[in-house]
């Protein structure tokens, strides 16, 4: 439990941090509805804490009833950008093996994150 709650601390301070930081990228056009991302992810340290990626371009983040909207597309460097709103961009490398995703920030060093697909 204590793991859980220290990882959760953690994930919430870098989704602070990472709203602090600006970043100026070149996009591509929103992504297809074949793109690997296109689901739903459960994180390993919790069922209750999912990822929505929308064939649209469109998703969502976080615990019912505290859900975060942002819109989604690749990058042409091929790494995920996550607009949360029209001051911050999330930026993240990803891979998806087996129908499990990671998830490590370009903009601030941290452990991996772990997601499942449901």
């Amino acid at each position: 439990m204590r793991k859980i709650l220290v990882s959760l601390l953690a994930l919430a301070a870098i989704f602070v941090l990472v709203g602090c930081t600006s970043s100026h990228v070149e996009h591509v056009p929103a992504v297809d509805g074949d793109h690997p991302l296109v689901g739903s992810w459960m994180w390993e340290e919790t069922t209750n804490f999912i990822y929505i990626f929308n064939a649209d371009g469109s998703g969502s983040r976080g615990f019912s009833p505290i859900i975060q909207t942002y819109s989604w597309e690749i990058s042409e460097g091929g790494y995920l950008s996550m607009r949360m709103n029209s001051r911050t961009t999330e930026l993240w490398d990803y891979e998806i093996v087996d129908d499990v995703l990671t998830l490590r920030s370009r903009q601030i060093r941290s452990a991996p994150y772990t997601l499942y697909r449901m």
